[in-house]
């Protein structure tokens, strides 16, 4: 099954979002900000990854080079900052 995972990386913890093909989430939660957890939720409930979002923080490039190692297809997706409230 073909799955998306949203990442929010601060310093302790990180918040995972996993949705369908269709959007349907079917999995949120949060992991320890450490590249090996983070991995092992990927790989658990995401085995079928076809893109990884992420938030930015310090040690997000440890985690997204973990993530995009992982044998599953894990690719990294940039999104636009979002826009200021005026």
């Amino acid at each position: 099954m073909e799955t998306f995972v949203g990442l929010d990386v601060s310093l302790g913890e990180t918040s995972v979002c996993i949705l369908d093909k269709n959007g349907t989430r079917i999995f949120e939660g949060k992991v320890a900000s450490e590249p090996a957890p983070i991995a092992r939720l990927i790989r658990k409930r995401a085995p079928g990854v076809v893109r990884v979002g992420r938030g930015s923080a310090n040690r997000l490039q440890t985690v997204q080079d973990v993530v995009i190692s992982a044998p599953a297809p894990a690719r990294e997706s940039s999104y636009p900052p979002a826009r200021q409230r005026p």
